[in-house]
């Protein structure tokens, strides 16, 4: 999460294991705890007595990204497996006044189960060298059931602490939701039935086929938008293919009747160039079958220009522009990955 919260919404737990590791300071103190709290442990293979010091691993956070530091999944995690080593610590530490009670525990257990879903979708983000905008709605499709889902808890803290998530991730989702599904739907693996399978996860069942087919009516429209920008181009191209195709038939056509009646059908108004149902074409074929986590999407539609010549166009346009500009930062926060403009044009 990219913006710190108020204290309010901060659960109690979670404020009471971060003051503790704020103010466990230096690594005197973590070796102290080592001797005092840590409970010991047998090497299976040296059969020698061990003391693993379970606050080994942290170190403190940062005062001003104290939020961002503990709320990271795998931090939450650790904090949790050391549950025992608090009332240890305690009877070390006098002073030490912070620990937490079984309801407390399980509080920060049904935060984690949440920050996790969060987690892996910022990973699909962050761990992707170029996070095109056809990665995300499958990921957002995610968050939004599970938000949904615990908003409907009858654990009053659950229920309270999505209800804030769920405000602002609906806002966002409402922003940027046609943008992910055209962008899906020019994933050549996925197409509409990424859209089929997630809208009704995501939309009350009364609005789900009208917003499918407001996908798809943006797809349309897109597209002969993209045609009149390129008309002219493909006309020139779809014309030097036919005049090819009837020379190669062989004889000397230039002569016969025929050949004027197919001159005048390829020319003017009576003229449609085959681009003009590229969009059916590409909708109509089967979806292709990958499962390679590294599918390049925009070299797929580099190697089809020539036979999707527009929506070629539209497709390299729509999935350069990255994730992580669709993503809106009161959301998420990642560092901006830049689609460079080799990658962003159909030149081989």
């Amino acid at each position: 999460m990219s913006s710190e919260p108020q204290s309010s919404s901060i659960p109690i737990g979670v404020s009471r294991v971060e003051e503790f590791f704020v103010n466990v300071d230096d690594e005197h103190n973590k070796e102290e705890c080592n001797i005092e709290a840590s409970e010991p442990t047998v090497d299976s293979t040296t059969k020698e007595v061990e003391v693993e010091n379970p606050f080994k691993a942290f170190k403190r956070p940062r005062r001003s990204k104290v939020w961002d530091d503990f709320f990271e999944p795998e931090i939450i995690n650790e904090q949790s497996k050391v549950r025992k080593v608090f009332p240890r610590y305690a009877l070390h530490d006098h002073s030490y006044k912070h620990c937490l009670d079984d309801d407390e525990w399980g509080k920060i257990e049904k935060l984690l189960e949440i920050l996790k879903v969060f987690k892996a979708t910022t990973n699909i983000i962050s761990g992707s060298e170029y996070p095109t905008s056809n990665m995300f709605l499958g990921e957002v499709q995610r968050i939004k059931v599970l938000l949904d889902s615990k908003f409907e808890s009858t654990d009053d803290f659950v229920k309270n602490m999505v209800g804030n998530m769920k405000e602002r991730f609906d806002k966002y989702w409402g922003e940027c939701n046609l943008l992910m599904a055209i962008g899906s739907v020019l994933d050549p693996r996925l197409k509409m039935r990424d859209v089929e399978i997630a809208f009704p996860k995501m939309f009350p069942s009364h609005l789900v086929r009208e917003n499918i087919s407001k996908v798809k009516d943006i797809m349309y429209k897109l597209f002969d938008e993209y045609l009149t920008m390129h008309s002219s181009s493909c006309n020139v191209e779809e014309s030097e293919e036919h005049a090819f195709s009837m020379d190669v038939h062989g004889g000397d056509v230039t002569s016969s009747g025929l050949y004027e009646f197919l001159q005048d059908v390829f020319s003017g108004e009576t003229f449609v160039p085959r681009v003009k149902f590229e969009l059916d074409s590409y909708l109509d074929e089967g979806c292709i079958f990958s499962q390679d986590v590294k599918f390049d999407v925009i070299a797929w539609w580099k190697e089809k220009s020539n036979k999707f010549r527009i929506l070629s166009r539209i497709a390299v346009n729509v999935l350069a522009v990255p994730i992580t500009t669709v993503a809106s930062e009161a959301t998420f926060s990642a560092e901006s990955r830049v689609i460079d403009p080799y990658r962003s044009s159909l030149t081989p």
